[in-house]
């Protein structure tokens, strides 16, 4: 044969019907020429020829038998029962595998039932045509069939192309379809049939979301996760529809979860749906969420979930890309349970914002009608000191305590009102410019000696103050260069500009006179490295001074408290960010090893020359077990604190945009304190905490 053979036999020529010579036995060939290798396609008429082809197509049949087919065709594979015989024959004797993929319903589930003793049958909602495919070599099909009737006409063909086709065709709905056992217990148990679509077209998404809107009847969940997700519903009328819902059925509950900003608040349909309060609830959700869709469920048996895609956009059609609907029970109530979580969310966040707020203004009152109190007794009690004159010693103790713990509630009271501050955003920094950060830790040094100088550390712990100045690719090889070293003019300019000069002057002077007058009224007991400072170079850097005081104060006292014989080291650093590497080489006996933290603090300021501030003691060390929450709120294993100064000062150095951190002793470290030890060779373990701030910020109050 040149091509395929075309054949159709007209129904009502009885004659040609006849001349048909139809090959009876098992197997034969149904080739009009006789030649079992011709390709062709041809359509029998009448219901024994129909039937007769239909047989020997299973006959021919070795491996499998694939069909699609509508409702009515499992009556006419059961009721014909040569149709049934053969089929039953093919599957016990030769091991035919026959597969249907069929619409199972209440009125051929007991066809169907019967059918699974020898095939294997799938559901698909609105199956139609009936045809089949026998080892993807052969194809028939039939027009029309009715119930439990013989088969009118029938189409074979054997041409390649129409059987992979209809194979590609079988395939794909058999993937998709339900197994007929889940099915049939969905039926017999009264189940309502599982429905999944998905909708490209927006309109037919709206059309959708208003059929089930219209057929609620106890709950409505909707959420838009977007502002113009809600003002699209507004233009299609959902959310007039589903006032109208709320009117008319005074049982029907609506939640509805949307971002608020100005433009919802200023809406109509908003204050519409608000007014009917007792069965309609309107919950504000943050509108910066991962969530971008829009979500409906009715009476949590049916969900429709809009993808949202181009969020600027206030066109439906750019907005709502695909949409997909179920009533799957596992997935409505799975979205079910997210819009609950979210809206309990949202409602509990309100709460807490507004019992914040209480929290915060309470704070704010008890904090300052505490600290109104504190000021009287501290002057008081040093007005007292003025008054008694030569007797005061006697009663030193006495006025210690008190001004000791007026001082330590008037720091509580600032403490809480710092957090408060933080918390409820309002934490503010107040930067001057070129302040003297020598000259500030030389008055929180005189602070803290002054507030120890009648207790058992009196004798046993003393502050030195170790000046230091370091080039950044110093810094990085871990080694600084100290001040008294042969290269002091070169650091000393680097450490000073042209708009500082005249500042400097007067500052190194005010200095002076602070050191001296230190120097006459220092307890012996207690003291500083005055000595090896007494010609001390200013170095100047934009800060709060009042705050930077603080920090410093926090950690002097932490480290007076935990350390009960031996030093305290306090040092500084000039980090110098430049492309250049340094000319002044650095001897041996002028510098000074240490262990500094090279991963955040310099590669963040890498654009800015900075100050490193340290201080090292060689007390008890910090507990383990708060060794990574030092600086959360309220975390202190002492009796002594609150567990809220390096909370505070953590802050207070993010804030000027630099970094504090605390690191282990090491070999290095201990070096350093070594310097000025007083030779007790009993092992220490201390701490070491760092801070680094740019020298230079915007000259403004930083929020």
């Amino acid at each position: 044969m040149d091509g395929p053979v075309i054949v159709s036999n007209n129904i009502d020529s009885n004659k040609n019907i006849q001349r048909e010579s139809l090959n009876e036995n098992q197997g034969s060939s149904p080739s009009p020429t006789g030649n079992p290798n011709d390709t062709f396609t041809r359509v029998y008429h009448g219901s024994d020829n129909a039937n007769n082809v239909l047989l020997q197509f299973v006959d021919r049949a070795k491996r499998n038998i694939d069909s699609c087919v509508g409702i009515t065709a499992p009556s006419v594979i059961i009721e014909i029962e040569s149709i049934r015989e053969k089929r039953m024959r093919s599957f016990r004797e030769r091991g035919v595998k026959f597969r249907y993929v069929t619409e199972i319903t209440k009125d051929n589930i007991e066809y169907v039932k019967q059918m699974l003793s020898f095939s294997e049958i799938r559901h698909l909602d609105g199956m139609r045509g009936n045809f089949e495919v026998a080892d993807e070599r052969e194809y028939v099909a039939v027009a029309s069939l009715e119930k439990a009737q013989s088969i009118p006409q029938l189409i074979f063909s054997n041409i390649p192309e129409i059987v992979e086709q209809q194979q590609f065709v079988f395939d794909s709905f058999w993937k998709i379809a339900t197994p007929a056992n889940q099915k049939i217990r969905e039926i017999e148990d009264g189940v309502t049939p599982t429905k999944t679509m998905v909708f490209s077209d927006y309109h037919d998404a709206v059309r959708k979301e208003v059929e089930m809107i219209k057929n609620a009847k106890k709950e409505i969940q909707i959420m838009y996760s977007t502002v113009n997700a809600f003002h699209i519903q507004e233009k299609d009328g959902v959310l007039q529809l589903i006032k109208e819902m709320a009117e008319q059925n005074e049982n029907l509950k609506v939640s509805i979860l949307s971002p608020i900003d100005t433009s919802i608040k200023d809406s109509s349909y908003l204050r519409f749906l608000k007014s009917y309060s007792k069965n309609i609830r309107i919950q504000d959700i943050a509108p910066s969420i991962s969530i971008k869709i829009k979500s409906l469920v009715v009476d949590r048996k049916e969900s429709l979930i809009m993808e949202l895609k181009h969020l600027k956009e206030e066109k439906a059609t750019a907005l709502i890309g695909f949409s997909f609907y179920s009533n799957s029970e596992s997935t409505v109530l799975s979205y079910a349970s997210i819009f609950e979580v979210l809206y309990n969310q949202s409602t509990l966040f309100e709460q807490i914002k507004q019992e914040d707020s209480v929290k915060n203004e309470f704070i704010d009152i008890a904090a300052h009608e505490l600290r109104t109190p504190i000021m009287p007794i501290l002057n008081g009690m040093e007005i007292l000191e003025e008054k008694l004159g030569d007797s005061v010693s006697e009663y030193r103790r006495e006025i210690d305590i008190i001004t000791r713990n007026a001082s330590r509630l008037q720091n509580l009271a600032e403490s809480i009102l710092q957090v408060s501050r933080i918390e409820s955003g309002t934490f503010s920094l107040t930067i001057q410019g070129s302040v003297d950060i020598h000259a500030l830790i030389e008055q929180v040094i005189e602070d803290v000696e002054k507030k120890y100088a009648y207790t058992d550390k009196a004798g046993k712990v003393s502050i030195v103050f170790m000046p230091l100045f370091v080039d950044v690719e110093k810094a990085k090889d871990r080694e600084w260069k100290s001040e008294g070293s042969g290269d002091d003019n070169d650091n000393a300019n680097k450490a000073t500009s042209p708009k500082h000069t005249n500042q400097q002057q007067q500052q190194q002077q005010q200095q002076q006179q602070q050191q001296n007058q230190r120097g006459n009224s220092k307890n012996n007991s207690s003291s500083s490295s005055s000595d090896n400072t007494a010609a001390l170079r200013p170095l100047y850097v934009d800060c709060d001074p009042q705050k930077i005081s603080q920090v410093i104060f926090n950690l002097l006292d932490n480290a007076m408290k935990f350390t009960f014989d031996d030093q305290i080291l306090v040092s500084t650093a000039k980090v110098i960010h430049s492309s250049s590497s340094p000319t002044n080489e650095v001897s041996s006996n002028d510098s000074v090893k240490s262990t500094i933290n090279e991963d955040k603090p310099f590669d963040e300021l890498e654009n800015n020359d900075s100050i490193l501030v340290t201080v090292q003691d060689t007390g008890v060390g910090i507990n383990h077990q708060i060794k990574d929450q030092l600086f959360k709120k309220f975390v202190t294993k002492s009796r002594q604190g609150t567990g809220l100064g390096l909370y505070l000062s953590k802050k207070i150095i993010e804030s000027h945009g630099g970094h504090i951190w605390y690191e282990e002793p090491s070999d290095g470290n201990d070096k350093c304190i070594g310097v000025y030890s007083k030779g007790n060779s009993k092992k220490k373990t201390g701490t070491v905490f760092r801070f680094v701030i740019p020298m230079s910020i915007s000259k403004k109050t930083i929020a």
